[in-house]
């Protein structure tokens, strides 16, 4: 085992409780500290509801913490590097009989992107004139055969790479791989192409997690356009007040944004979080943003900005897809 420290945690407290009032009963995890170092096994022991996966969502930047400081491999985690220490981070699933690829740990994270150290790798990773991705399939180092997906992303090529170690594991051949894999053309509201409004192109896409919102935008970027547009509906007034400060960052990843109502779902409104409060944290960056509330007034706002060959999105796990079936239809 090495001295060196890999996971740090310094007074960490972490509460549900989203207000101003929070009191030391009200907290999930309270003042926690200690070293995982290099080459060690730490095993989590508790009862239900104790805080062991609070815990561990909390050093992987899934939660932000209340009070105190995370450090992977000496660097402290914030705002501005969480998704690239994300790249050293990982969870698998608890239970070994549901593994997501095969029937082991091994199998579950033996593949990866540009990586001769996994045995189903990824490289020469491309994108065709529509965005779609191909890649060259390796296993344990061998090439196999080139891969042509008919979705956008490296997340789809990640993915891509899971579905062909989970049919190699039960017997499919390459050639069956290949023609399975290209005849998916995505799932419905995942960066699914609505069609053109004046010349621009409208996608709708189900995110509504900062993660999710920049793996989009990013796969956005091999699309063919000029400049790029969101319209983006936030979703429960619990995940905005969470994650302001990574709605912004994510979606300052576009030329124009367009940010409206939150969508309630389950919750109500309690006036501690509004839209405008992401539209607020957006003055930091370099990006032409716009809070506007009602749905008709962000189709003529579209109509009279939007320019030709530019790319709209709307995006979010609400009814904000009713916007681009209406341009599309006009």
């Amino acid at each position: 085992m090495s001295n060196k420290s890999a996971v740090r945690l310094e007074h960490l407290s972490y509460s549900y409780k989203n207000d101003d009032n929070i009191n030391e009963e009200d907290l999930t995890i309270n003042d926690v500290n200690f070293d995982i170092y290099e080459g060690e096994y730490v095993a989590l022991i508790g009862h239900n509801g104790s805080g062991k996966s609070t815990l561990a969502k909390l050093i992987i930047g899934l939660y932000v913490q209340l009070k105190g400081q995370i450090y992977i491999f000496d660097q402290e985690m914030n705002d501005d590097n969480v998704y690239e220490l994300r790249r050293n981070l990982g969870i698998l699933f608890q239970n070994p009989d549901n593994q997501f690829i095969g029937s082991t740990v091994r199998d579950d994270i033996a593949f990866g992107l540009e990586n001769d150290s996994y045995d189903y790798c990824a490289k020469n990773i491309g994108y065709d004139a529509f965005g779609h991705a191909h890649f060259d399939y390796y296993y344990k180092g061998e090439f196999i055969d080139h891969i042509q997906l008919n979705v956008n992303g490296e997340h789809n090529v990640k993915n891509a790479l899971a579905a062909i170690a989970a049919a190699k594991r039960i017997g499919i051949d390459v050639d069956t791989m290949k023609k399975g894999l290209l005849g998916f053309t995505g799932a419905k509201r995942r960066f699914e192409l609505k069609g053109t409004c004046n010349d621009f192109t409208v996608v709708d896409d189900y995110a509504h997690h900062p993660t999710e919102i920049r793996a989009t935008l990013e796969s956005a970027k091999n699309y063919p356009h000029n400049e790029l547009w969101c319209v983006f509906q936030p979703h429960t007034y619990s995940r905005t007040i969470a994650f302001l400060d990574d709605f912004a960052k994510a979606l300052s990843l576009c030329d124009h944004v367009i940010v409206t109502d939150i969508y309630a779902a389950r919750e109500k409104d309690t006036g501690i979080v509004s839209s405008k409060d992401i539209v607020d944290r957006m003055a930091d960056y370099d990006v032409d943003v716009h809070y506007i509330k009602e749905f008709d007034d962000i189709e003529k706002f579209i109509l009279k900005n939007c320019k030709k060959n530019d790319l709209l999105i709307t995006m979010g796990a609400g009814n904000v897809d009713s916007i681009g079936n209406s341009l599309v239809n006009r």
